[in-house]
């Protein structure tokens, strides 16, 4: 439990954006928007308009948790 006296009452949340990228056959090689990415697995181009499969990547990942200590 999260409590001011607790052992982690010094935690701090670093988040680093990152990229979503498609490779597609018309040629479009990057870096996807928001909205480009419609569900799970799957966004449109933004270069041609299809739709494309792309990894399942989560949103958020936990990647350490240290006490400081």
């Amino acid at each position: 439990m999260l409590t001011a006296d607790g052992p982690l009452a010094d935690a701090r949340l670093v988040a680093e954006p990152f990229d979503v990228e498609l490779r597609c056959a018309c040629g479009f090689d990057g870096a996807l928007g928001h909205d480009d990415v419609i569900g799970p697995g799957q966004a449109v181009c933004p270069g041609c308009g299809e739709l494309r499969a792309i990894p399942m990547t989560p949103e958020l990942e936990l990647v350490e948790v240290s006490s400081g200590g």
